[in-house]
């Protein structure tokens, strides 16, 4: 997995906004609200047709609870929601209810906590290049597009990413790679495109991790956003494959250690192999158990999509399994 929010889309009169996009109590509450809105209800006339307190409603369109579902479906209904679309308000409540448990119902000695440690120690091993440019940029949005290969395994992952830069003279951002089983990290190529330019430097390496620089193409200023392309090319990192080689690439994704901007995955398959249980994915820490958000289909380019407006701490990504 890779190392590194959007509000909600507003919603047209007699137009209900789109539910898959809730990964958070915050992006719950502010849908819900934009309902409302869309609706012309305030909060007393949705209390007078629900029968719930004004005060409660309040908590849940503000953020400070989460509804319990038999009072969700009221609110929705009153709303106008037709009934077949009811379903995706309660598997939105479900998913934002499983990631809260997973991140915020632990104590400070769980996984959540661990997992902050762990990415802080990675870091403090990178030099003085690296660690700088956590402070030069700030991610706005990453979006990338994995090509697995006819052998099953990562062939190249195109990103798109926009950052801000924090201090004048801005000039580096780093894309951090994660040890992978047969994957020789150092001989991944970086290729850049739009935004930046080839690195001076060769990839830095600390324990597992491999850290690459990339360099924009012109200095920014505090403040300043700044778009960038690149790519990585996995061709020739691989080890050989033996009897022995490690199982073909079964995830990709990301790892958090606090509240990040929008993330976008699209993992595109060859047409010689299909995947099956194919789902978007949530753990606290690398070694966590899994939490399923939901299943995902393969569109029409054999391509698995999915899309957080606000990824909390931890690992988001994309699973699969291969037909026996």
């Amino acid at each position: 997995m890779g190392m590194e929010r959007a509000g909600p889309a507003s919603t047209q009169p007699g137009r209900h906004p789109d539910t898959l996009g809730i990964y958070s109590v915050d992006d719950f509450a502010a849908t819900l609200d934009e309902l409302r809105r869309a609706h012309g209800f305030s909060l007393s006339v949705l209390s007078r047709h629900t029968g719930i307190p004004r005060s409660t409603l309040h908590t849940y369109l503000t953020g400070r609870s989460l509804p319990p579902a038999w009072q969700l479906d009221r609110i929705v209904i009153a709303l106008g929601v037709p009934e077949n679309d009811l379903r995706q308000w309660a598997e939105a409540r479900e998913r934002v209810e499983a990631i809260w448990r997973a991140t915020q119902s632990r104590s400070p000695a769980s996984a959540t906590a661990r997992l902050a440690a762990d990415i802080a120690e990675l870091r403090s091993g990178l030099d003085h290049a690296i660690r700088d440019s956590h402070e030069q940029t700030q991610p706005l949005m990453r979006s990338e597009h994995v090509y697995i290969g006819p052998d099953r395994r990562i062939s190249r992952v195109d990103i798109t990413q926009t950052v801000v830069a924090r201090t004048d003279g801005a000039r580096l951002h780093v894309r951090i790679l994660m040890p992978s089983n047969g994957l020789q990290a150092s001989a991944v190529k970086l290729r850049p495109g739009v935004g930046c330019q080839a690195a001076d430097t060769v990839p830095q390496t600390h324990g597992s991790a491999t850290a690459f620089p990339i360099i924009f193409d012109a200095p920014l200023r505090a403040g300043q956003t700044h778009h960038v392309e690149y790519s990585l090319d996995y061709s020739g990192a691989w080890r050989p494959l033996t009897a022995e080689s490690p199982p073909p690439a079964n995830e990709v994704g990301c790892l958090f250690d606090a509240m990040s901007p929008p993330l976008e995955f699209r993992v595109q398959f060859s047409g010689e192999h299909q995947p099956c249980d194919v789902r978007q994915i949530y753990l606290s820490h690398p070694d966590g158990p899994e939490e399923r958000i939901r299943d995902l289909d393969l569109d029409l380019e054999l391509c698995a999509h999915m899309f957080v407006a606000r990824p909390c701490a931890g690992c988001h990504g994309i699973r699969w399994a291969w037909p026996a």
